[in-house]
């Protein structure tokens, strides 16, 4: 080999690394943007059945007081 082949081909691996991290960098970001929307959409539709259960919880007391009331009015 000649001296200038070496350099070229040395030159060459670097680019084809520079070319193959930037490839791989991109796939990372894409595939980071596309986790965080599953995140953040699957995250609020948590929140939203928390919030539906949380006044379902409420109503069940609601209705569990009055239930004590109207047992309270039988027993007079």
């Amino acid at each position: 080999m000649k001296k200038n082949e070496k350099t070229k081909m040395k030159f060459f691996a670097h680019r084809d690394w520079y070319i193959l991290h930037f490839i791989l960098i991109t796939i990372i970001g894409i595939v980071s943007i596309i986790n965080l929307v599953f995140v953040w959409f699957f995250y609020n539709n948590y929140l939203e059945n928390f919030d539906h259960q949380n006044d379902i919880i409420f109503n069940q007391h609601g209705e569990i007081e009055s239930l004590k009331d109207r047992i309270k009015q039988l027993e007079k």
